[in-house]
């Protein structure tokens, strides 16, 4: 099935940049996923002494990850269609670094990074600078769509 941004209002799901080491990527899911103080609810092992907490989840939510190249494919198509809403309700609200424990997010309807746990550090700020530029999606033909000028 071809991914559809097409009504997506963060009502329910999200998009998130995830950073582990060299890896990087983005993840669709429901805004749930991305509670840190949950994260234990979706881990498959429960024994943290063996692999870490962290680590759990960052398997976990791999089955949410989307390839950059179908993620660009469905934000041009509702950039063709002038979906304006769905285009900047579809910008990643949610920036995760796993190796230094910082959850940064510009998600307004639920203070998500408020709900960290650990030696987490959970911010409200803009981070899509953090993104290496080849992964804005939100930018086409040299329009950047994650700036208040283009509504």
């Amino acid at each position: 099935m071809m991914l559809s941004l097409e009504n997506n209002n963060w009502v329910t799901k999200i998009i998130a940049f995830g950073k582990r080491g060299n890896d990087t990527g983005y993840y669709f899911s429901d805004k749930e996923y991305w509670i840190v103080e949950w994260w234990d609810s979706y881990g498959e092992i429960k024994d943290v002494s063996q692999v870490s907490l962290e680590e759990q989840y960052y398997n976990f939510i791999q089955r949410f990850r989307i390839d950059i190249n179908e993620l660009k494919r469905a934000y041009k198509l509702l950039e063709e269609k002038g979906l304006i809403y769905d285009i900047k309700c579809n910008i990643p609200c949610v920036y995760v670094d796993f190796d230094n424990e910082l959850f940064l997010s510009t998600y307004y309807e639920q203070a998500l990074e408020d709900k960290m746990i650990g030696n987490w550090r959970g911010k409200y700020e803009p981070f899509l600078h953090l993104i290496p530029e080849e992964s804005h999606y939100w930018v086409i033909d040299g329009i950047d769509y994650s700036k208040e000028s283009n509504e």
